[in-house]
């Protein structure tokens, strides 16, 4: 599997797992809510509807554009905090951090390919 395709499945798993516990929202939030300038949009939307409206989202688009990814993607501190207490606390959490050690990965990857070629 190419970069793209473990970040999309992650994204397919993580998409399921809120699913599944009831936080899959059918509606978005409003234009104002997902226009946030804090980080997570913690000040206008809850966790879940932050990854499901803003992360996931922007990380496919990354994907379609063929970009590369960011290399200080750390969602899972957040995630445990936010969902601490909720439905699917333990799933969700272990995602964010299999999603946070695929970008670490990722990014390491690129560094070592970098280095070698100077």
């Amino acid at each position: 599997m190419n970069d793209y395709s473990n970040i999309a499945f992650l994204l397919n798993k993580l998409e399921v797992e809120l699913t599944l516990h009831g936080y899959w929202d059918k509606t978005s939030p409003s234009k104002t809510a997902l226009k946030s300038l804090l980080p997570f949009s913690i000040d206008r939307l809850n966790c879940s509807q932050w990854l499901q409206w803003v992360f996931i989202p922007k990380t496919r688009q990354l994907m379609e554009e063929k970009n590369p990814f960011q290399s200080s993607v750390s969602i899972s501190p957040y995630v445990e905090e936010a969902m601490r207490g909720r439905r699917g606390h333990k799933e969700i959490t272990l995602l964010s951090k299999e999603i946070d050690a695929f970008f670490a990965l990722s990014f390491s990857s690129l560094l070592k390919k970098s280095s070698s070629r100077l």
